[in-house]
């Protein structure tokens, strides 16, 4: 990603429950492993001014450097007591996101 890229993330229970956020990227350093995204307006009602901050470091391993490890970063202004009640979910989906899926 560049700084300036898009994305649109999609998450919830599509079709049913179809939430979005539109992140722009902020910083992007292949050299320090800095990946940070921003979005104004969050999630609609939830929350804004939302951050996702991303610290990617090689494994340090003996047997071998193939791997990463991703600190992962949230933070957002609620505007709903919805974005607080919402924070152990929004943790559990994060972190399988990340150790799974990456």
């Amino acid at each position: 990603m560049v700084v300036g890229d898009v994305v649109d993330e999609i998450f919830g229970l599509p079709p049913l429950l179809p939430l979005s956020v539109r992140w722009t990227c902020e910083r992007s350093n292949s050299n320090t492993g800095e990946l940070v995204f921003y979005s104004t307006d969050g999630l609609a009602n939830v929350a804004k001014d939302c951050s996702m901050i991303f610290a990617i470091r090689e494994e340090e391993r003996k047997e071998s450097k193939d791997g990463c490890v991703v600190d992962f970063t949230m933070q957002y202004e609620p505007v709903s007591p919805l974005a607080t009640l919402a924070m152990p979910i929004l943790e559990v989906d994060n972190n399988v996101a990340i150790r799974v899926l990456l």
